[in-house]
């Protein structure tokens, strides 16, 4: 069967399918580089008047055929190296997490080790503005030493050994239930 005198297969691989593939490229390229503004009917149009004149003149010159191969083949390549490119990037991830030891920590060591820096960095800030303390530096640092408390209860850890600073934080903190 024929159209306009060509065969419909080839005016699926060699005209259409090309056609289609050229009006992606340009109007992406259009909508990305905003050439053109914002205005997507205008980028549309732009993009369906390049497409249908490289189509009308590669087909006329007949090296459409070269054209869709290359650009397959490109294609082809691009996914490949997507490809293994995420799977290096994720595996070098894996491996410092491995190498790390993250990876064997279970959620409650992880939640551990956060709150401890968290309430390392809290004590220093305390510890210089003593005696005068902010009120919601120092309500942080409670906060913190409750999470650190109650984890440390579940993992089995003692907060002395964890925390050099704690048993100074507590007669801070008897001090101030006192009132003193």
């Amino acid at each position: 069967m024929d159209v306009f005198g060509i065969p419909v297969q080839e005016l699926i691989f060699s005209v259409f399918l090309p056609f289609l593939l050229f009006y992606i490229l340009f109007y992406a390229l259009l909508r990305k580089s905003k050439v053109l503004g914002d205005v997507k009917s205008l980028n549309a149009s732009t993009a369906l008047v390049l497409a249908g004149i490289v189509i009308s003149s590669a087909y006329a010159i007949g090296i459409i055929q070269y054209i869709t191969s290359i650009g397959v083949m490109l294609a082809i390549v691009a996914f490949v190296a997507v490809f293994w490119y995420g799977t290096a990037a994720t595996a070098a991830r894996k491996l410092e997490s491995y190498r790390t030891g993250e990876a064997f920590k279970t959620e409650d060591e992880k939640k551990f080790d956060k709150a401890k820096d968290n309430a390392n960095t809290l004590w220093e800030r305390v510890k210089k503005q003593f005696p005068k303390v902010d009120p919601h530096d120092f309500t942080q640092l409670q906060e913190q030493v409750k999470i650190l408390e109650s984890l440390a209860t579940k993992l089995g850890k003692d907060l002395a050994v964890e925390l050099p600073w704690y048993p100074e934080y507590k007669e801070i903190v008897k001090q101030v239930v006192k009132g003193g």
